[in-house]
């Protein structure tokens, strides 16, 4: 029996509707902005925080996770910013300062998306994570939650609206699991809606990093990339990094080897890689500026972006997104980092497709920089 030309028709606009690009982390604003307080973060996490809250946009909507009324009070005091735009959510357990990864926003097949890993792969200190993703989801109800037998990180996975971009472990942690690697790869594509791209072997000397601390996205087809030469030669110029550790030359250049493998394959795949510098001390303390949080509000291309207060080595992050065509907006992260992770590590984001009319009228709005608000 041959289909009806309604058939066909509704046919026709599925596989548009399923076709149809989804935002990536380059694209559009970021509608809400979510933060985890958590006590033991607090005073490595609080100059971060602070600085977020002095430059996002006024229109901003953040959600402060927390695990008592209580850490609600010691926020606000701690935080020393009499903030409207802040609301916080209760989970009534312990919260992990790394509001990334315990949850995932995405856009699928033009829906807001919630991807939750399987209780059992989250630790029971992290589980308080998950309280929080189930409040979300009460006061965003139109996000679609997906609950996952999968156990992945959102500091694992960048998006563009055709791939999905992760790290080794992404598929490797699954496989250990006693899946097929096959079966899990096929799984994640499935979930978020796009081809899975492993931008490192699983033996590379990167493979335990989460991917965002060495890449980003950075515009269509665009991607950054970290480069120890590009640090070693700040290093020779005279930055001093003492404070965050040792950095060896041989390491720096060993990983250098394993950074250009990664450039050569993300290169097959299409994109254009373009590099800035990166450091790894013998502890494990990677000082990264890929670790950030981009947007696109009122026609301007803001990256919010971790600063240590080294001038040369800061200046070089700034710099190789300035050329790509963002504006930089520093972002303390100095404590923060020695703990393992950057901007993007303590925030999680809800992002919305930039339409011309929501940048005409987030302009209309004066909504081009951060509130003021005074001190509390």
């Amino acid at each position: 029996m041959r289909p009806s030309g309604l058939a066909l028709a509704c046919a026709v606009l599925a596989a548009a509707a399923r076709a149809s690009p989804a935002p990536g982390d380059d694209e559009g604003l970021v509608s809400t902005w979510v933060l985890h307080f958590d006590g033991e973060m607090r005073v490595a996490c609080l100059p971060t925080y602070r600085d977020l809250l002095r430059e996002l946009p006024k229109r901003a909507r953040i959600l402060v996770g927390v695990a008592t009324a209580d850490d609600a009070r010691r926020f606000r005091e701690e935080i020393g910013i009499a903030d409207g735009r802040v609301r916080f959510v209760e989970a009534g357990d312990w919260v992990s300062g790394w509001a990334r990864d315990r949850y995932v926003f995405f856009a699928k097949d033009g829906k807001e998306c919630l991807f939750l890993p399987r209780r059992d792969s989250v630790a029971p200190r992290r589980r308080g994570d998950l309280a929080i993703a189930k409040e979300l989801k009460r006061i965003e109800p139109d996000l679609e939650v997906i609950e996952s037998d999968l156990d992945l990180e959102g500091g694992n996975l960048l998006f563009t609206p055709d791939e999905v971009i992760a790290g080794p472990a992404a598929v490797t942690f699954n496989v250990a699991d006693g899946a097929a690697e096959k079966d899990v790869r096929s799984r994640i594509e499935d979930v978020f809606g796009r081809r899975l791209i492993i931008a490192a072997d699983a033996d590379s000397p990167l493979a335990g990093e989460h991917v965002d601390m060495y890449l980003a996205v950075a515009g269509p087809r665009t991607l950054l990339l970290g480069d120890p030469r590009a640090a070693l030669e700040a290093l020779d110029a005279g930055e001093d990094v003492r404070a965050f550790g040792r950095f060896p030359r041989e390491k720096q250049l060993a990983l250098a080897e394993a950074y250009d493998r990664v450039k050569a394959r993300l290169e097959e795949e299409g994109f254009g890689v373009s590099r800035l510098p990166i450091l790894h001390a013998e502890d494990n303390v990677i000082l990264t500026w890929t670790n950030a949080v981009v947007e696109t509000r009122a026609g301007k291309r803001r990256v919010y972006l971790p600063s240590y207060g080294l001038k040369r080595l800061d200046a070089l992050g700034q710099e190789a997104w300035r050329a790509l065509g963002w504006e930089p907006v520093p972002i303390t992260a100095d404590a923060v980092i020695v703990l393992g992770g950057g901007v993007r590590c303590v925030t999680n984001t809800r992002r919305d497709a930039a339409a011309p009319g929501d940048e005409r009228e987030a302009e209309e709005a004066g909504d081009e920089g951060p509130e003021a608000a005074p001190g509390g």
